[in-house]
């Protein structure tokens, strides 16, 4: 099976806080709406970040928006 390395790049950038590896894969016409695969959550080998069936927006709900509410309070 052909691993897709934009896609956990992409992936990988959300959580991670770096937005570069999503604006590329997005660029290269990546798909926003894709779903993580049980395998690929398992290559990614992060439970706890990557769960089957999230997508970028997924994601960043959880992360980025999640930091940003922590990162700047009220």
């Amino acid at each position: 099976m052909e691993i897709d390395t934009r896609w956990f790049e992409a992936c990988h950038g959300v959580v991670d806080g770096n937005l570069g590896p999503v604006e590329r894969y997005l660029a290269a016409g990546g798909d926003p709406a894709r779903q993580l695969t049980q395998f690929e959550v398992a290559l990614l080998n992060r439970p706890s970040a990557f769960d089957i069936g999230f997508t970028l927006i997924h994601l960043a709900l959880r992360y980025v928006f999640f930091d940003e509410e922590f990162q700047h309070p009220q």
